[in-house]
C-alpha cells in the first residue's frame, strides 16, 4: 500500500492513513504504533532509493513539505488508538463490575429466599420493588407478576385496610411492629409478626 500510494497515485497519504485507521479502531496501541513505525520505515527507504515518478528533492525545504503532511496524518492513527483502547479498558472494567453486582445480587437473593420470613421493600407510593421466594408463596404471586404492583393489589383489600395505618406511619418514618392474621389463597390461616422499616435515601424517606 505504501508503495503504490507514494509512487503512483495523487495525495498518497490518504491512502497510508485509511488502512491505519481500520486497524486503529480493532487493533491494541502496540500493535498500530508498531505498524506506524514500519510505515515510516517503508517511507524512508523509498525517498533515499527514489521509488518515485517525481523524485524529492531533499535539499529543498518546499520538496520536504510535500511528504510532511503523511508524518502528520500519522498523529490521528495514535490519538484514535489510543482513545480506542481507553474506551475497550472502560467497557471491560464495566462489564467486570455488572458481573459482579450481578454476583452479589445473585447471593443475597438466595439468602433472602431461604430465610423463613415474608420479606418485601415498598415504595413511597406503595408499589412493590422486592418480595422474596416466602411472600411470593403466601401471597400466591409469581416473581415476574409482583414487581410494581401496590400493596392493596398483592395482599387484597381486606388486609390492605387493616395494615393501611401502620403503612402511613412507616412513610412517616415511624417503625412499626404489630401481630396479624394472614390468610393465604389457600384459605390457611397464619399469624405473624409483622414489621414495617421505613427506608431512607438522600434524608428522604422512599418506602
Amino acid at each position: 500500500v505504501s508503495y503504490g500510494a507514494l509512487r503512483y497515485l495523487p495525495f498518497p497519504f490518504i491512502y497510508l492513513i485509511m488502512p491505519l485507521m481500520l486497524i486503529a479502531v480493532e487493533s491494541h496501541m502496540k500493535t498500530v504504533a508498531g505498524l506506524i513505525f514500519l510505515q515510516s520505515l517503508v517511507i524512508g527507504v523509498m525517498i533515499e532509493m527514489g521509488y518515485f515518478s517525481h523524485p524529492i528533492d531533499l535539499t529543498s525545504f518546499l520538496g520536504f513539505l510535500n511528504y510532511l503532511p503523511i508524518l502528520v496524518t500519522f498523529i490521528p492513527v495514535l490519538v484514535l488508538s489510543a482513545s480506542m483502547n481507553l474506551f475497550r479498558d472502560q467497557y471491560r472494567k464495566k462489564r467486570e463490575v455488572e458481573a459482579e453486582l450481578q454476583r452479589k445480587h445473585t447471593e443475597i437473593q438466595t439468602i433472602v429466599d431461604n430465610v423463613p420470613a415474608l420479606i418485601g421493600f415498598w415504595d413511597a407510593k406503595l408499589r412493590n420493588r422486592f418480595a422474596n421466594r416466602v411472600y411470593l408463596d403466601i401471597f400466591g404471586w409469581h416473581p415476574e407478576e409482583i414487581f410494581g404492583k401496590h400493596f392493596s393489589e398483592v395482599v387484597g383489600p381486606t388486609l390492605y385496610a387493616q395494615n393501611m395505618p401502620h403503612l402511613e406511619a412507616a412513610l412517616r418514618g415511624e417503625a412499626q411492629m404489630f401481630e396479624r392474621t394472614i390468610i393465604d389463597p389457600q384459605g390457611r390461616t397464619r399469624e405473624s409478626l409483622t414489621s414495617y422499616i421505613p427506608s431512607y435515601r438522600d434524608g428522604e424517606i422512599d418506602g
